[in-house]
């Protein structure tokens, strides 16, 4: 290895230590998970996506992620009945909803155990202030 390789192996390092959180993003559109997927890397942030709740559970069993930011309409299973599986199956990590609709199910959500919720469509800066919250909590 050279001198190089060894200082972007050294900085790749410091950047993860700076947020060494793994994420999962679960929504069906694809915009929005590129976009914070993009955001949150850009950020030193570990992040995952997936475009439904099977991908979804297959990513929480191999990365074990400490945040999932779930949208609440998703097809086939929806957002809450997903955190439902993910709490009967003793998967703890915490959850902010999103959703562009103005959902009844959002005191469900929090009922349910999710930390946060954000509206789309959101300013990137709501998204970082949410999870910033919610991993300090």
């Amino acid at each position: 290895m050279n001198l190089v390789e060894i200082g972007e192996r050294e900085k790749v390092q410091r950047k993860k230590t700076l947020n060494p959180c793994r994420i999962l993003i679960v929504d069906d559109d694809l915009s929005i998970r590129s976009l914070l997927q993009n955001l949150l890397n850009m950020k030193g942030y570990d992040v995952w996506t997936a475009e439904d709740a099977l991908a979804a559970y297959q990513e929480i069993e191999s990365i074990n992620p400490q945040l999932i930011i779930l949208d609440i309409r998703l097809p086939s299973v929806d957002g809450i009945d997903f955190l439902h599986i993910l709490q009967n199956k003793n998967i703890h990590a915490k959850v902010i909803f999103m959703s562009a609709y103005d959902d009844m199910d959002i005191d469900r959500a929090f009922y349910m155990g999710a930390y946060d919720y954000i509206k789309k469509p959101f300013h990137p800066e709501e998204i970082i202030h949410s999870i910033e919250k919610v991993l300090n909590y």
